[in-house]
């Protein structure tokens, strides 16, 4: 019921020029299966599960076509989802994380596409974090902008414990002027500033994050997108096994982890 009331509102949206929003249907994002896939891989998915940007909607009764959302990722990074169809052989388009998604087929029996995974190194994206932010080191909390490769920050290993590691790689991403961030807020009072598509420690992205989610331990009650006041975004690459540090008190991961592995 929840999906075909969505395709009615899309259908009604496309058909008035209006773009839909799915990010205000909280109900429907909660129910929205996360599909990931790396390296040579092929991805099934089905109605409601999302690759990469592209969120399937609808087979479209037919074994060369389907339906679906597209959140634009660059230049400027999107909470809504715009209506898009495609037809085998056709890309679900720009990605940050140097990937392609081809549609290389379409089960009407099993109600699923399947795509190909192609690692085409695209990008950079603005999907980093806000000027303000504030990285732990060993020698305290040291401004982002203020850390350079080399220098030593706080990492967490492969078997939990937090060591230090060395700054592999930082990035500086110069954003459009309507760029959006969200402003994520937990009930412990930590809270940051970053793109909807910078990655968490446990996988999601940060615009994935809910009133209710939980994030590094504790609780989000605010996620909220706002606007963006700064020219550039940052981000850093730790050493070690897991690319993840502590950004504001909150253990998030890292972009460039995909360009270096």
């Amino acid at each position: 019921m929840l999906l075909a009331a969505l395709l009615i509102a899309l259908t009604a949206a496309t058909a008035f020029g209006v773009v839909y929003s799915v990010v205000n249907n909280i109900s429907f994002l909660n129910s929205v299966k996360n599909v990931n896939c790396t390296g040579q891989c092929t991805a099934t998915i089905i109605p409601g599960d999302r690759l990469s940007n592209f969120l399937l909607l609808h087979l479209n009764g037919k074994t060369d076509s389907v339906s679906g959302l597209s959140y634009m990722v660059w230049p400027l990074v999107s909470m809504k989802g715009y209506p898009v169809n495609l037809s085998i052989g056709d890309f679900i388009g720009y990605t940050c994380d140097g990937s392609e998604y081809q549609l290389l087929s379409i089960n009407l029996t099993g109600d699923s596409a399947t795509f190909e995974h192609i690692q085409t190194r695209t990008g950079p994206c603005p999907v980093c974090l806000s000027g303000n932010t504030t990285i732990s080191t060993p020698e305290g909390q040291v401004n982002v902008k203020d850390l350079r490769a080399g220098m030593s920050v706080w990492t967490i290993g492969s078997n939990g414990d937090r060591i230090a590691a060395t700054i592999i790689e930082t990035s500086k991403v110069r954003v459009p002027s309507d760029h959006i961030v969200m402003h994520i807020v937990l009930v412990d009072g930590r809270q940051i500033y970053a793109s909807p598509g910078h990655p968490t420690a446990d996988g999601r992205m940060i615009g994935e994050l809910t009133a209710g989610s939980q994030l590094d331990g504790s609780t989000v009650i605010l996620a909220q997108p706002v606007q963006y006041n700064e020219n550039y975004t940052y981000d850093i690459l730790p050493s070690g096994s897991t690319g993840f540090y502590w950004a504001n008190g909150i253990l998030i991961g890292s972009t460039l982890k995909n360009s270096t592995n």
